[in-house]
């Protein structure tokens, strides 16, 4: 789950994602989260959206230790 550092609770649900290349582009799909409660394949990621003042809302995403 997504949690916000300064709340205990969650705030967001997981929404999973692959990133495909189709005809030369790579886009993102969206993937269904399983109900099975087996995890889901793939890395751990964390991405953390930044906001300053009136400019775009961006993002770096890390995994692992990078």
């Amino acid at each position: 789950m997504l949690r916000h550092t300064d709340s205990a609770g969650v705030v967001a649900g997981v929404q999973c994602y692959e990133i495909v290349r189709r005809d030369g582009a790579w886009r993102a799909e969206y993937r269904p989260e399983s109900d099975s409660g087996v995890p889901l394949p793939g890395f751990e990621v964390q991405a953390v959206g930044i906001h300053e003042g009136d400019s775009r809302l961006r993002f770096d995403i890390f995994c692992g230790d990078q």
